[in-house]
């Protein structure tokens, strides 16, 4: 335990070399540690070394083969490090120690999509569904596994069939209504598709309602701000990969793009992370005014070390990348925060008719 929490406290202020020898410490006197075994596994993660992380996930799951507990951790934990071979391969042990369990075909099916194995995840939705057929994920899932064709009409009397239970919550109804909407699309019955949407975005409505008049004043604050903030010059050359942004209203091509750039093997994508929204939030706790008026209460040093700090975040498990992408549209909100923190990075503006 003492060299555990010692190797957790170096994670923080200490060359990561002298982090991990506490933590091998630990875990060689306890291999039952677990959560040494899991600090390890971050520490080379953010140290731009996931193929260790990945293995020592791995070993540890080899180690305890009838714990499904752990497995789930780690399935999870690679999942989260894009390790998704990996993470397939454990969750398909997990079908072994768990095969009653719905959530656990779920997962498995969506690593397989995540690798282009569109078949066996269709195979593994319908077990989920199979398994537990009130919960609306595996539907919606499965309903994008493939574009549907004549042959996938008996999809639709699955998914009205499920609709039918009444004992279905809010979410997994919206989702078989997306679902069935990205079917009827498929057809080109369109009329019944937006039908589908539109039931579903009500009920998501209600779980997250959308205040227009709120809106408008953020991005009247935004503008009055971005009217007072000092920018630097942009850099043309830094140390490490630069950070890239897509952005643009939704449909407007930022997948396209992303995979684009991602073809000359220079560019890697992070896909649609919420890392700028965390680093709003916590510029707004660390200065204790709300955003966007908190960016005029930072320091010089403090633009510095926030953006250090995003770059090390952005760039963990990317070390080969000369251009690493956050493709999040949304985060067209916050380009006068990215100009401030990081005026090396690239900006991609998607732009379509609508």
């Amino acid at each position: 335990q003492a060299f555990y929490h010692l190797g957790n406290s170096l994670r923080l202020s200490a060359p990561p070399e002298e982090a991990a020898a506490a933590l091998r410490q630990a875990i060689d006197l306890d291999p039952g540690l677990h959560e040494a075994w899991f600090s390890l596994a971050f520490l080379h993660f953010h140290s731009h070394q996931p193929a260790e992380a990945g293995q020592l996930l791995q070993d540890l799951c080899g180690r305890n083969p009838a714990d499904p507990k752990l497995h789930h951790q780690s399935a999870s934990l690679l999942a989260g490090f894009g390790q998704h071979a990996s993470a397939s391969a454990l969750y398909e042990k997990l079908s072994d120690l768990q095969p009653e369990r719905a959530a656990v075909w779920q997962q498995w099916g969506m690593q397989c999509q995540k690798l282009g194995r569109y078949e066996e995840a269709a195979s593994h939705f319908r077990h989920a569904i199979t398994l537990d057929p009130g919960q609306g994920l595996p539907y919606l899932l499965l309903a994008h596994t493939r574009r549907a064709g004549e042959a996938d009409r008996p999809l639709r009397e699955l998914f009205e069939t499920a609709l039918a239970r009444p004992a279905l919550d809010r979410d997994s109804r919206a989702c078989m209504h997306f679902g069935l909407g990205k079917l009827h699309d498929d057809w080109g019955e369109y009329d019944q598709a937006f039908e589908h949407f539109r039931a579903a975005n009500e009920l998501r409505r209600a779980q997250a309602p959308f205040d227009r008049a709120a809106w408008h004043g953020l991005v009247d604050d935004l503008i009055r701000v971005g009217r007072q903030l000092q920018f630097k010059p942009p850099v043309l050359k830094t140390e490490g990969p630069v950070a890239g942004f897509v952005v643009g209203m939704l449909r407007s091509g930022t997948t396209l793009v992303e995979r684009l750039l991602g073809n000359g093997g220079k560019a890697q994508g992070l896909g649609e992370t919420e890392l700028l929204d965390a680093f709003v939030q916590r510029i707004g706790e660390f200065t204790g005014v709300p955003y966007p008026d908190c960016l005029l209460r930072l320091s010089e040093q403090d633009r510095a070390a926030i953006a250090a700090d995003y770059r090390r975040q952005m760039s963990a498990g990317h070390a080969g990348a000369t251009l690493v992408l956050d493709k999040n549209p949304l985060n067209f909100m916050h380009v006068g925060l990215i100009a401030l923190l990081l005026p090396e990075a690239r900006i991609l503006h998607c732009r379509r008719d609508p």
